[in-house]
This record gives structure tokens, sequence and C-alpha cells, in this order.
């Protein structure tokens, strides 16, 4: 198994994990969705399969996920899902000379976190 399937066995249990009301399951998954950001870097020879990550943006940081949380009025949990975003983002440091890459990511997670707000 490798880890594109393992995120989509793990898309629905994460997903209501996340939308659990209790921020302390919600700092629980969002340090599992760090590590498997994490992951997604490490693969072959430590190159970033986009086709992975953009599988982890569809799944986790969507609205259906993260992005549920960073609009549900909660502070508590919307700063906590927004932490966990930045998080993945620094993960992909080292990914950032791709620049279409990068450009697509930030695209996407900008359209979430500034519609954080409304």
């Amino acid at each position: 198994m490798g880890i594109a399937d393992f995120m989509k066995l793990m898309r629905q249990p994460i997903q209501f994990q996340v939308a659990d009301a209790r921020s302390q399951v919600l700092k629980e998954v969002c340090l599992l969705l760090v590590h498997i950001a994490r992951c997604l870097g490490v693969g072959t020879k430590g190159r970033l399969n986009l086709a992975n990550l953009e599988k982890f943006i569809e799944y986790f940081v969507s609205k259906g996920c993260l992005g549920k949380v960073l609009h549900s009025g909660n502070s508590v949990m919307s700063d906590v899902a927004h932490s966990t975003i930045k998080s993945v983002i620094s993960t992909f440091r080292p990914f950032f000379g791709a620049p279409q890459l990068m450009t697509r990511i930030f695209a996407y997670i900008r359209e979430l976190l500034s519609s954080k707000t409304t």
C-alpha cells in the first residue's frame, strides 16, 4: 500500500474526526495530517509526487475537511486548522523550486484562507 492508497483509505475517517466538535480531537488529527504531508516528500528519493500532493490537498485541506473548520466560527478550532495548513506549507519548503507547483498550492490555499473571514 502506497501513500496514495493510505490517504484514500483514511480520507473519510479523518474528515469524520475533523468534524468532531472537540478541539483536542482536531489537534490530534492535525498532527497526523502534518505527518502524512511529511511522508509525501519522502517517497522516491525525496522527490515530491505531485499527484499525491494534489490528493492530499483535495482530501484534507479542502472545504470538506480543514477548510470546513476554517469557516466553522469556532476561533480555537479555526486557529488549529490555520496552523496546520501553515505547517503543511512549510513541509513543502524544500520543493519551492518548482514554481508551477507552488503557484497552484498557494492559489488553492489562499482561496481557503481568504474566505476564512467571510
